[in-house]
């Protein structure tokens, strides 16, 4: 749009190049640029740096073909998202973290909307196994703790009245960011180590739990008391 050229006629030669058929904006020089205005701490600039070249690297990026997840998809009966081939093309972790959270957004973003406009809607089970790979203690990955732990806050404590349920699985809870301990309504444990126990205020039930054969696991939630139970396995 003509409004836009001359928009970007008016930035300072440094920022763009206007050609007769390309135009150039020069975002890396006008980003150092404002990271020198807003005058942060060294460690802050660096931590920042560290994550956009975890992104540039990640090869989620600048790639053929683009998915829209449509609110059409979002109120299917059953989706099913594999990330697994992530880790097969990127050894970053950042791209795993990226990816997950903006379906998760787009999921959260539809349940608001749909909230927000007084419409009803079905309950939504977000299932997610490996847990603690989406959503890790904050000093694991390059993520600040603000974007895991708001999103966590978001699904978790926002979604209830969303009509959004969570379920998580991980066989490494002493990986799972705290503040998903400290939300969930039901716990369901199975066989683990004593200190794990502890950490999970099941310390009454090491006995049973540290050596508790597979399927075997205690229930606890605010709508009942502890509950000692086997699953069927086939």
């Amino acid at each position: 749009k003509l409004e836009n050229i001359y928009k970007l006629r008016t930035l300072k030669k440094d920022y763009v190049d206007i050609g007769n058929e390309l135009i150039t904006i020069k975002v890396n020089k006008i980003f150092e640029e404002v990271l020198e205005e807003l005058d942060l701490a060294r460690q802050t600039k660096d931590a920042i740096h560290r994550v956009l070249r975890a992104l540039r690297e990640s090869g989620i990026f600048n790639v053929k073909g683009a998915f829209t997840l449509s609110s059409t998809h979002l109120s299917s009966n059953k989706i099913v998202v594999d990330l697994s081939w992530v880790l097969d093309f990127s050894e970053s972790p950042q791209a795993l973290a990226t990816l997950s959270y903006k379906i998760l957004s787009d999921l959260y973003n539809w349940k608001d909307k749909l909230y927000k406009a007084g419409k009803s809607s079905s309950l939504t089970l977000l299932i997610m196994d490996e847990a603690h790979e989406y959503f890790p203690q904050t000093n694991r990955v390059e993520a600040s703790k603000e974007i895991v732990e708001g999103l966590i806050n978001r699904l978790m404590r926002l979604g209830r009245v969303r009509n959004l349920g969570v379920i998580l699985a991980t066989h490494t809870p002493e990986d799972l960011n705290n503040l998903i301990i400290q939300l969930t309504n039901t716990k369901i444990v199975m066989r683990n180590d004593v200190s794990i126990l502890k950490k999970l205020g099941f310390e009454d039930y090491v006995d049973v739990l540290q050596v508790a054969p597979p399927g075997v696991a205690v229930v606890r939630s605010t709508k009942f008391s502890d509950v000692i139970i086997r699953t069927l396995i086939k």
